[in-house]
């Protein structure tokens, strides 16, 4: 801006604000461009951050769903397992002396263990459909 000519006594001409008004003009222009790139830069940064949430809430999905049917499962062995628990109190039940005790009770856990299990995953797919 003709700070050293003026310094040094050189005095200026009414043509040098032309000159100015180009340089500024000219990084106008820069200063608009990067103002353009980082908008861009932004959009991009929202796009990709919604895109990562929307694919974090399909795997958190996926996860509650295979922590269900864990506990679907769970539910279906320890239905089954109060059975046992119920026999192996060592109470007298006159089962002791049947040879086909074992069986039977063993075959019963194991039955109601499949059933609530299965009755727990077709409420599962049930639900999955939309419809109860």
């Amino acid at each position: 801006m003709y700070l050293t000519e003026k310094k040094l006594g050189n005095p200026r001409t009414k043509d040098s604000h032309e000159e100015i008004e180009i340089l500024l003009e000219s990084y106008l222009k820069q200063v608009e461009e990067i103002a353009n790139t980082v908008s861009i830069v932004k959009q991009q940064m929202q796009s990709t951050e919604e895109i990562v949430n929307v694919i974090l809430g399909a795997t958190r999905n996926q996860l509650l769903l295979f922590e269900l049917r864990i506990a679907m499962g769970t539910l279906g062995m320890s239905s089954g397992a109060i059975i046992a628990s119920l026999y192996g109190m060592n109470l007298h039940n006159y089962l002791e002396t049947n040879p086909h005790a074992f069986a039977i009770v063993g075959s019963t856990a194991l039955g109601i263990s499949m059933t609530v299990f299965a009755f727990c995953s077709r409420k599962l797919k049930q639900l999955a459909k939309g419809t109860t």
